[in-house]
């Protein structure tokens, strides 16, 4: 397969706890799917991978019988929640806390979260619509809509997302770092930029290639009507980001 490491959990094993830890690696893949580690669970078996001072060219893949747990400490972020499909996602997103993507995601409707409180690491994976997306309530607003909160989306691959923005947050504090976000088009009803957020947000080593949207080809930051004048307002903080060939594309009448 050319897996730089494979860690498999013996199905048989009586064992309840299997630790294993990588510290000072540089673990690159030669496989065609670019998986960097893959962890195969046994049927009861618990397993912690710890990665220390660890870089993976790759991502981490975990296979095999789901009923043990796994536990992922990548460079000190401790990972219970993973996600490989669209239910997992809105559940881990949902329940809160540091989730990992285990594989590409194709979302067939909209998630809206409120009071939402979530790190989400998209492994290198990438978050794309289903074909019975655009029929789903809701639909044009965004992948995710957040009303308050705090939430982090990061490593992730957004290619070609259609009629809708990625994500709105209203009055919710926001990071985006090493995102990918390419090929977008969010231009009905005057649709508002790939990130449409409404509150103090964090931009930092993304980029943005080919979008377009009604107003703001990548992103909006705005606030709603009849917010609070005496608020804070925006507050948006934009780091070592590329904006290439997006357009705002609304024309006035």
């Amino acid at each position: 397969k050319g897996y730089a490491v494979r860690v498999g959990v013996n199905q048989t094993d009586t064992y309840s706890n299997e630790q294993f830890t990588f510290s000072n690696c540089h673990l690159k893949s030669q496989c065609n799917d670019g998986d960097a580690v893959v962890v195969v669970r046994g049927t009861a078996q618990d397993a912690t991978l710890n990665f220390a001072n660890t870089t993976l060219e790759g991502t981490i893949k975990i296979g095999g019988a789901v009923s043990g747990q796994t536990e992922v400490v990548l460079n000190g972020v401790e990972y219970t929640n993973f996600a490989g499909n669209a239910t997992d996602l809105e559940n881990a997103l949902k329940a809160g806390g540091n989730s990992l993507l285990l594989g590409n995601v194709a979302l067939t409707k909209w998630i809206p979260i409120s009071n939402a409180n979530f790190a989400l690491n998209g492994n290198g994976y990438a978050i794309s619509q289903a074909s019975e997306y655009a029929s789903s309530a809701n639909s044009k607003i965004a992948l995710f809509d957040i009303t308050y909160g705090n939430v982090a989306l990061s490593n992730i691959v957004f290619d070609g997302i259609q009629d809708c923005a990625i994500i709105r947050t209203v009055f919710a504090e926001s990071s985006f770092e090493n995102l990918v976000v390419k090929n977008g088009v969010h231009t009905l009803s005057d649709g508002q930029g790939l990130l449409r957020l409404i509150g103090k947000a964090t931009v930092k080593d993304c980029t943005f290639e080919g979008n377009s949207a009604g107003l703001g080809g990548a992103i909006v930051f705005s606030r709603t009507n009849g917010a609070d004048e005496n608020s804070e307002g925006i507050m948006a903080t934009i780091k070592d980001c590329k904006f290439i060939t997006n357009q705002a594309v609304k024309t006035e009448s």
